[in-house]
Parts: structure tokens; sequence; C-alpha cells
């Protein structure tokens, strides 16, 4: 099931790359995919297999953690 919601989220990226801004970090530094990869399983305590999101762009695994921190802020 959370796969299946995961892969939704995927699908929808272009839609809501638009509304969200990229991550700021240090200038001319990038966070590792593999580091925003663990940042994904954090926020949905998540233990899945979740590497088919790093054939993704830098930037749009960057969004994605956007999209879903906006999603858990609705939330609470």
């Amino acid at each position: 099931m959370t796969r299946f919601i995961l892969f939704r989220m995927v699908l929808s990226l272009p839609i809501i790359l638009d509304r969200l801004q990229p991550m700021q970090g240090p200038p001319n530094q990038s966070i590792p995919k593999e580091t925003l990869l663990q940042m994904i399983k954090k926020l949905l305590r998540s233990d899945l297999d979740l590497t088919f999101l790093l054939k993704l762009e830098q930037r749009e695994i960057e969004q994605l953690i956007a999209a879903i921190r906006e999603r858990i802020g609705e939330n609470q």
C-alpha cells in the first residue's frame, strides 16, 4: 500500500514541482541523494526499499521531501 502511495506521489511530481521551493542548503553544495532518501524514510517512518527514488534528479527528490513535509504539516 505504501509503495502505491509513493508511486502516485512520484507520478504527481510534475504537478507539485512548480508550487514548491527547493531545499535551501549551503551555496554550491548539494545533499547526497542517499541522505535525502534517509530523510524521506524518516518522514514516512518506513523501512521500505525506496532506492528506486534515486533515479530521480536531485531537485526532484528535494521537492518530494518538501511535498511530504507539507502534507505532514497539514495533518497536524
